[in-house]
């Protein structure tokens, strides 16, 4: 397996785990739980440095 090719899987995976963090946090909000708000926060605002703002990974490849 090339470099390209792990770091491909790994984008997979972690696009994966986001789904079901995303998911979880909702279900989570549904019954007023709050967790790790500020952690939350620092995280998306690091995305944002990285990808910036409004951004979005392409989904269209390597998902299907």
């Amino acid at each position: 397996m090339s470099n390209l090719q792990i770091i491909e899987e790994q984008c997979r995976i972690i696009e994966l785990q986001n789904r079901i963090i995303t998911a979880q946090a909702a279900a989570l909000e549904q019954v007023g739980a709050i967790v790790m708000e500020e952690e939350r926060a620092e995280a998306a605002r690091a995305y944002e440095r990285l990808i910036g703002n409004g951004e979005l990974p392409d989904d269209s490849e390597g998902t299907a």
